[in-house]
């Protein structure tokens, strides 16, 4: 998905979390899920299946949109950070899979993957600053051209971004299931 996951889940939190402090440490603690796990698996410390972990990332996008939806929060909705924390190690690995793509250099493994973690942490904040803006721009606008109110109902909004988020969740979910169960069926 060449990090539209990882965007999506982004997105879906700046939807599923409300207030500025609860957002800052939210997003802060998925960051440290995956920039923990980042680590651990780009210095081979740990190894995990590459399908299972790209199923795993797919469906904790499909958790995301499912309590972006739900009327009252389950205890993930309560405590976002805990959930994003949790599913950032899960992200974290797949970045790691990333990077091994790219390759790592020898000589210099601490710099390169300090340097890589700061570029999606910069590109993480910018995607924030800018769907900030473009929230608060929205609120500016006085109607909507469609209906002649002031625009649409921001439940509205949220739920069809949940469920396009959800869409995608399943349909990578069947797309890297198939692939885990390929793995599965050459190593039996």
């Amino acid at each position: 998905a060449l990090g539209l996951d990882h965007l999506l889940f982004l997105l879906g939190l700046l939807l599923l979390v409300k207030g500025t402090k609860r957002l800052v440490v939210t997003v802060t603690a998925f960051t440290l899920g995956h920039s923990i796990t980042l680590c651990l698996a780009a210095l081979d410390i740990i190894r995990v299946n590459q399908a299972l972990m790209e199923l795993g990332i797919a469906l904790s996008l499909l958790v995301l949109a499912r309590e972006i939806l739900r009327p009252t929060a389950s205890i993930l909705g309560r405590h976002p950070a805990f959930m994003a924390a949790g599913f950032g190690l899960l992200h974290g690995m797949g970045f790691a899979a990333a990077l091994h793509e790219i390759g790592l250099p020898q000589t210099e493994v601490v710099s390169a993957l300090l340097g890589f973690n700061l570029g999606i942490e910069l590109a993480q904040l910018l995607i924030v600053v800018c769907v900030t803006i473009i929230t608060v721009a929205a609120r500016l606008i006085p109607y909507n051209l469609m209906s002649y109110k002031k625009g649409l109902p921001k439940r509205t909004m949220m739920a069809v971004s949940a469920y396009f988020i959800g869409t995608l969740a399943i349909l990578w979910s069947i797309e890297r299931f198939e692939a885990y169960w390929e793995y599965l069926n050459l190593i039996t």
